[in-house]
């Protein structure tokens, strides 16, 4: 964001995300790096919307899914952005250092202009495979990875969770608020309800009190 831009309040509806980070595009703008979950406030933004307005103005968007693999229950289907990224070693419980890159067919890229930072022995193979082999990465997280998503699918189920942690959230946020309510003399409780779709399902950000330190948001592990 342009210093003096609007900043997205943590009240502002779909429309409201999609206004205040079209009104920062302008001509100069050519990249864009977008949070699908908004890491401090845990605000879901319609990141097909932005994507879609970023590519009727010609910029290419970068969307940084970090913490929506497996909170969201299809992250990627219908994203029209360039590219996305992902953590795994969050929400779906993989090692750490474990993430996705993905190019959306819908987002008109091939990933054929994507390269490794480590030139190593598949630079000479197309993307993806030219990923697969960067010096001496540790494979272990990426071989882990689809292990971990499916055995938590297996013991409980992936929706199952995601209502666990949706629910925890939110009784957390209701606690939360209510005690800082209490000493800070001021409604503390988050505008923004779990569930919705403009919040991360596992997470929560309440409202602080003036006084008090920075928000964080509290993720449900189930």
């Amino acid at each position: 964001m342009d210093e003096g831009g609007t900043p997205v309040t943590i009240d502002a509806d779909e429309d409201g995300v999609v206004g205040a980070v079209a009104a920062q595009m302008s001509e100069r703008t050519s990249f864009i790096v977008l949070d699908q979950i908004t890491s401090a406030t845990a605000m879901l933004f319609p990141a097909q919307r932005i994507a879609a307005e970023a590519h009727r103005r010609g910029i290419r968007i970068l969307v940084d899914g970090a913490h929506a693999p497996a909170q969201l229950a299809d992250p990627v289907g219908g994203l029209q952005s360039d590219w996305w990224v992902g953590n795994f070693h969050k929400f779906p419980c993989a090692p750490r250092g474990a993430a996705l890159l993905v190019v959306p067919p819908e987002g008109g890229q091939d990933g054929q202009d994507l390269w490794p930072l480590i030139d190593s022995w598949g630079f000479a193979d197309p993307f993806p495979e030219r990923f697969d082999e960067q010096g001496t990465q540790d494979l272990c997280g990426p071989t882990a990875a689809p292990e971990s998503l499916h055995d938590i699918e297996r013991l409980w189920g992936w929706d199952v969770v995601r209502r666990y942690m949706s629910d925890l959230a939110d009784y957390a946020e209701r606690r939360v608020s209510e005690a800082a309510s209490e000493v800070g003399g001021e409604d503390c409780s988050s505008p923004v309800r779990i569930p919705s779709p403009r919040h991360a399902p596992g997470e929560a950000a309440p409202r602080k009190p003036h006084a008090a330190g920075t928000g964080r948001p509290m993720p449900g592990i189930p």
